[in-house]
């Protein structure tokens, strides 16, 4: 017998746009409204994937995972250049 119920919003394509929000510096609750899911359900699919992450099942929760994980990276690594920019010039604010 199959599964019965809504089918799991988390797609490719859903964790490309989420990805890419948290990239450009968006939080966790603006990034999961404007996917269209709840702030409760990113974080749940955060928590699956590091469940399966530490049983290490590949799966779209653990890919999930390791976008947001990437993307928060990648904007800090932005914001500190920016920082180091604006520390580096010789304009006083």
């Amino acid at each position: 017998m199959g599964r019965t119920g809504r089918p799991c919003k988390l797609t490719p394509e859903l964790i490309n746009q989420a990805s890419d929000l948290i990239a450009q510096g968006l939080p966790y609750y603006s990034t999961a409204a404007a996917c269209g899911i709840s702030t409760a359900t990113f974080m749940a699919w955060k928590a699956t994937g590091h469940e399966h992450r530490a049983s290490g099942i590949v799966s779209r929760f653990s890919d999930f995972l390791d976008a947001v994980e990437k993307a928060v990276a990648c904007c800090q690594l932005s914001l500190l250049r920016l920082i180091t920019s604006a520390a580096e010039s010789s304009q006083q604010w």
